[in-house]
């Protein structure tokens, strides 16, 4: 039994015929296209407007990752007893830095100096009562009762690792591949707000890895005194005296409030134009979405079909 309109047959879907149903059908992919225009033309002005902050940074001026690499394997094993791991950090402390940006670690040290969580999720916080308001939710208005009978919470207050994914998710970090500059942006319907943002987080980076480096620069001048107090033999003391030079210098460079392990060398500084949303590439992205669908549908469903499904006024124009 004949179906009424059926679609074209399995056996018709070879290369030839798809080309030969789009060229018949040209019509319909270009005024797909036109209506992919006209939509984002129409969404463009709900749009909020986004501009890029960025900052470069780079390592120190004064090489504080640079302990004595001659004190040879002997050096290293000393330090592994000791619990305190390799002194030769080369640009380990930069490179550390980076990474640690976004890290929960530096997430809660913002939230402790700056309160960084009432600021990013402001509109969550209230103020008067010093507490977090639950946002309406359609997944919480239709599934908040069987959430309930599992004892399971439909929703939880933002904390140190929704700051941390926040952070992950916006502060972009970009080493260059010529030298050890680094530009690290974000971006932002509020200029003002990403640049507190980032020096933030460059703020309480560097001082993690200082106060890393400090610690364990202390438990290894503390082992090493300990051992000095024991060891008679001169060559050995030679180079436990050398290893506890290298880490009283590098303890002392920790008391500092210079930067530690990366320097601005370029402050945030706003783009002169948003950054998004790009009209002319979204405008180009929506047609060519547009014109692939039609493509797509005049390809495989054929010129002739499409038109008897449409209604007489519009398939006049197709």
């Amino acid at each position: 039994m004949n179906q009424l309109n059926p679609l074209p047959q399995l056996g018709e879907f070879t290369l030839a015929a798809m080309v030969e149903r789009t060229r018949e059908g040209w019509r319909i992919p270009f005024i797909c296209a036109l209506i992919g225009a006209l939509l984002m033309i129409a969404l463009l002005p709900a749009m909020t407007p986004k501009y890029t902050v960025t900052m470069t940074v780079v390592p120190p001026p004064a090489d504080q990752s640079q302990n004595s690499s001659g004190a040879g394997s002997a050096l290293t094993g000393i330090l592994s007893l000791a619990g305190g791991g390799s002194l030769t950090q080369g640009n380990n402390y930069y490179q550390r830095y980076q990474k640690l940006l976004v890290s929960p670690a530096v997430a809660e040290r913002m939230q402790q100096e700056y309160g960084m969580l009432q600021i990013v999720f402001e509109p969550l916080w209230d103020k008067q009562n010093k507490r977090w308001k639950q946002p309406f939710s359609l997944r919480v208005l239709l599934l908040g009762w069987l959430f309930n009978m599992a004892h399971v919470p439909a929703w939880t207050p933002p904390d140190i690792v929704t700051l941390a994914s926040f952070l992950e998710g916006n502060i972009v970090v970009v080493p260059s591949t010529l030298n050890d500059i680094v530009t690290i942006s974000m971006t932002s319907p509020d200029p003002a707000f990403a640049k507190k943002v980032l020096l933030a987080a460059h703020t309480e980076a560097n001082a993690l890895e200082r106060d890393i480096v400090a610690r364990h620069a202390s438990q290894q001048v503390r082992y090493l005194q300990d051992k000095l107090a024991s060891v008679t033999v001169a060559d050995y003391r030679a180079t436990l005296l050398q290893i506890l030079s290298a880490q009283e210098k590098t303890l002392m460079l920790t008391q500092t409030n210079a930067p530690f392990a990366a320097d601005i060398i370029s402050p945030p500084s706003v783009s002169d134009q948003p950054t998004s949303p790009r009209p002319v590439l979204y405008l180009v992205l929506a047609a060519a979405i547009g014109g692939l669908i039609g493509a797509f549908l005049v390809a495989f469903l054929g010129h002739a079909w499409i038109l008897r499904h449409l209604p007489r006024r519009l398939s006049r124009w197709l």
